[in-house]
């Protein structure tokens, strides 16, 4: 809060003042003074709209969502959800996101549809575990805890209470550390060790970081009176549940109101009471209606029927787009298989043109071929015939000069040895 007053007060972005707004909400008030906190959650998103700030309108949302939970508007809270969730998916404010999830699991839980709250808690954890959110790591534990919690799952949700105890004590977490320590109060209740869950209860108050956590004291100290019940101690049961109260009516949260007079009315019955009992009653009936009145029910259901409408509208949205994108695919795959096979084709043909034209010239190369050879073996006809004509001429010559020459002995030596060098 100081970085972003300083950083205000230098630029005076009107996006900085929604942020110190949502902030204000969410960080400074959310436990311990429910009207601010709405006020300056409706400030930011007031202004962010105003000047167009997408996610400071988101953040806004998702705060007032949170307010009109605890505040008992469960209508207005999940219809404030199913608004914030996609625009937030929209331009990928994650944290936003997770935020809208748990809200929901929240609804859900006071709904007591426990299943569909573990359902939001789980894709909200799974965004925190993805982006690394350590600022609200905690808080998504915590919900896992108490909604297995409430299922009366009591294996998970001492694993979960553990993982929540010692990520905060590693990252020195220590905001909401009451919340942590109670979880083990609650399941030492649920185990019927009583004692156990008190000291827990006890140790929760006195290690939550603010005196005015309403929310935390009303519920811790309705769980002392469930302990003290159980254990038979009626006056200490009124009184820690009647201490409840007053904080539960400080925090303005209908459903700790409804449940702490609830416990009030059976003591004071059990008591013999009846006019104290009589009064709690019509406390309690007052504060179920303010949640689940048939009117509020009825806002719910059909909330949750349009946005499970809209929900199979986006998905056929987008079947049909990814079938489209499919079936152009499918024409840009068989378009590219018929050119292939038009060039193949062309390829092809062209391949036989070149084998006819190749043809044409081995054809004419052989024949060309026989033609050379029949003039090569006429050439060696015609030369033997002129080697053979030589000789018979030159014989010829010899013959007509025997006889001249036969009474020369000398002559008659050469011409033996000619007639021997013409053989």
């Amino acid at each position: 809060m100081d970085s972003l007053q300083k950083a205000y007060n230098k630029n005076r972005q009107d996006t900085t003042l929604a942020s110190i707004y949502y902030f204000k909400s969410v960080y400074v008030f959310l436990t311990t003074n429910v009207d601010s906190g709405v006020m300056y959650a409706r400030k930011a998103l007031d202004l962010s709209r105003k000047i167009h700030y997408k996610l400071g309108e988101v953040q806004a949302l998702s705060s007032i969502a949170t307010y009109q939970n605890i505040s008992g508007d469960l209508p207005g809270s999940l219809k404030t959800t199913f608004q914030a969730l996609p625009e937030a998916i929209q331009i990928k404010e994650m944290h936003v996101v997770a935020s809208c999830y748990n809200t929901r699991g929240l609804t859900y839980s006071t709904m007591h549809e426990f299943p569909k709250a573990l359902d939001n808690y789980y894709a909200a954890y799974h965004i925190v575990e993805k982006y690394h959110y350590t600022d609200i790591t905690v808080t998504m534990l915590n919900n896992l805890a108490r909604a297995y919690l409430d299922m009366n799952k009591l294996d998970s949700a001492s694993y979960f209470a553990k993982k929540a105890y010692d990520f905060a004590l590693e990252k020195k977490s220590m905001k909401n550390f009451g919340y942590l320590i109670r979880n083990f109060g609650i399941i030492e209740f649920k185990k019927g060790n009583n004692e156990a869950a008190i000291s827990y209860y006890r140790k929760s108050m006195n290690d939550s970081t603010s005196k005015n956590d309403h929310y935390l004291f009303s519920e811790d100290y309705r769980r002392i009176a469930e302990a003290y019940q159980k254990l038979n101690k009626p006056d200490s049961c009124i009184f820690y549940a009647r201490t409840a109260l007053e904080h539960a009516k400080l925090d303005r949260n209908p459903d700790q109101v409804q449940r702490t007079t609830t416990l009030l009315t059976n003591e004071y019955k059990a008591v013999n009471d009846y006019k104290n009992a009589f009064y709690y009653q019509e406390v309690t009936q007052k504060a179920k209606d303010s949640l689940f009145s048939q009117q509020k029910t009825l806002q719910v259901q059909n909330l949750v029927f349009n946005e499970q409408q809209r929900l199979q509208e986006a998905h056929a949205k987008e079947i049909a787009y990814q079938t489209k994108v499919r079936f152009y695919a499918l024409l840009g795959v068989l378009g590219v298989f018929i050119l292939i096979a038009a060039i193949l084709l062309f390829a092809n043909g062209q391949r036989k043109k070149a084998n006819s034209i190749l043809k044409q010239q081995n054809d004419q190369i052989e024949a060309q071929r026989k033609d050379l050879e029949k003039t090569v073996t006429d050439l060696k006809n015609t030369q033997r015939q002129l080697i053979q004509s030589e000789k018979m001429a030159s014989l010829g010559e010899l013959t007509a000069g025997i006889a001249h020459e036969i009474q020369n002995p000398l002559n008659l030596v050469l011409y033996r040895y000619r007639l021997t060098l013409l053989e």
